[in-house]
């Protein structure tokens, strides 16, 4: 070949490797390809961040080697193993985010729609755990392994999250709307469906989301001060990108948070009565609405506060009557079974206990670890959410048929139910003795040692510096 061909090949490469920008390379690099990519000229802080989060969450982690206990199989759910979470691949976008709070949520891939409906209503940073369980089969060593099936479907599934952050980033590029996102793609290889010990299928925990560990995993990609943890089909009021874009504002919240207080964001539904597309509609636009126009809606009976008839003690303790007229924090009362969605300073919030899988009083205990180691739950005016209908998870399914089914007499399936129900009464109790601790993983406990914006100051966002259990942060299994 002549030296001019050369020449001429080695300047297309060039030209391909400056125009393929560092973006590029977070979505598609992972393991030891990113952490060794690193150092690589113009490699950003945000890839810098995206690589420290891959190689401390995927680092070799001791677990039990007991098949019958293996946190994938439903036996390994009831023996309170967390989640064998594997962290995929990351998107990290590097466009600037203005505001100092992160909120954060976790998703399945065929809730992408949400999320993205959950970043157009955000200026700030989003962080989002995706979470798919797939079947596995054991090779000739024991160990379980991918079906290429599985890995057919890992890859559709990771092509649709990241088209989605594709989308959502360049729309922030071009007309600055929306939020800068940040999508942690895990996956669980589960156990070949078949029957457990005591008959329950264990394909139950295809449907059972660890919910608790991805909330805590979510929580890692926060590099703000503040934080929200809110569900995915939720939406941000306008008000909560302007209100806390302005410095007065934000300073107020900021040092509410930051003497440990909660601080609490109504939210809003519409009614079940309403049809999906003119439910749609109030729903959004509410979004634009203050508290007035929200009372309005609520009196008409196009919007209701969240939960109002599934499940009313979730939410009564906002106090939604004062928050109309409110034109000032006001501190609420903290009521039994009360699980409203907070900011609060991260490096306060405790870790939510990885043994809660699927529905069920996942948040409403850590409300209640939360109301016992904060100083107090306060309002503000204002700042409120939506929730855009949808129709019910196979999750929620799930639990309510296990319910029914517990309740008549304790058949086969009713084991989760139970499980979770068990969980949050031995919670309760050693809340009141003052000795409750929330079980973690070891993931989330190294990647909070040494991230670097976990790892520098504060107590280190266990939530663990509280007055009943000094010294004691989180219980590791």
């Amino acid at each position: 070949m002549s030296p001019r061909l050369l020449l001429a090949g080695a300047c297309c490469v060039l030209l391909l490797l400056l125009v393929w920008s560092p973006l590029h390379l977070t979505s598609w690099l992972d393991g030891a390809e990113r952490v060794s990519s690193a150092g690589l000229p113009g490699w950003s802080a945000a890839h810098e961040e995206a690589a420290a989060l891959m190689s401390c969450f995927n680092a070799p982690t001791p677990g039990p080697s007991n098949a019958t206990t293996r946190s994938d199989t439903f036996k390994g759910f009831l023996a309170g193993r967390p989640a064998n979470l594997v962290l995929d691949h990351v998107h990290w976008s590097d466009a600037p985010a203005p505001l100092n709070l992160t909120v954060c949520t976790m998703a399945t891939p065929g809730r992408m729609r949400s999320v993205e409906h959950l970043c157009a209503s955000w200026k700030g940073v989003l962080a989002v755990a995706v979470y798919m369980p797939l079947e596995a089969k054991q090779d000739s060593f024991g160990a379980y392994v991918m079906t290429a099936e599985s890995r057919a479907k890992l890859q559709r599934a990771s092509a649709r999250v990241a088209e989605v952050f594709s989308r959502t980033d360049k729309k922030r590029a071009l007309i600055g709307k929306g939020c800068s996102l940040r999508t942690l793609f895990t996956y669980e290889l589960m156990g070949f469906p078949g029957k457990a010990t005591g008959g329950t299928p264990n394909h139950l925990m295809y449907s059972m989301l660890p919910i608790n560990s991805l909330r805590n995993t979510a929580l890692l990609a926060a590099t703000t001060p503040l934080v929200l943890m809110a569900d995915a089909d939720l939406m941000l009021a306008s008000s909560l990108s302007e209100q806390l874009a302005k410095p007065s504002i934000f300073s107020e919240v900021a040092a509410i948070a930051a003497a440990r207080n909660a601080i609490i964001v109504p939210t809003f539904e519409t009614p079940e009565e309403l049809r999906q597309d003119k439910a749609m509609l109030v729903a959004i636009e509410a979004l634009h609405g203050d508290a007035s126009a929200l009372k309005a809606a609520v009196d008409d009976n196009q919007l209701q506060p969240f939960a109002a008839k599934t499940f009313y003690d979730g939410h009564k303790c906002t106090n939604f009557k004062q928050w109309y007229q409110a034109t000032a924090p006001y501190k609420i009362r903290y009521t039994p079974a009360c699980e409203p969605w907070m900011i609060a300073d991260r490096s306060h919030l405790p870790q939510w206990d990885v043994r809660y899988r699927g529905y069920g009083w996942n948040k409403v205990s850590h409300v209640a670890h939360v109301n016992e180691t904060f100083a107090g739950m306060k309002v503000f005016p204002g700042l409120f959410m939506v929730h855009l209908p949808h129709r019910p998870s196979s999750a929620l399914h799930t639990y309510w048929k296990a319910k029914d089914i517990s309740l008549a007499g304790g058949a086969e399936g009713a084991e989760a139910f139970n499980k979770v129900t068990a969980l949050y009464n031995e919670e309760q109790a050693l809340l009141a003795k003052g000795t409750f601790v929330p079980v973690t993983d070891a993931r989330t406990q190294r990647c909070r040692q040494e991230l670097s914006w976990w790892s520098g100051g504060g107590d280190g966002g266990s939530g663990q510096q509280q007055r009943q259990a000094p010294g004691r942060r989180a219980l590791l299994l």
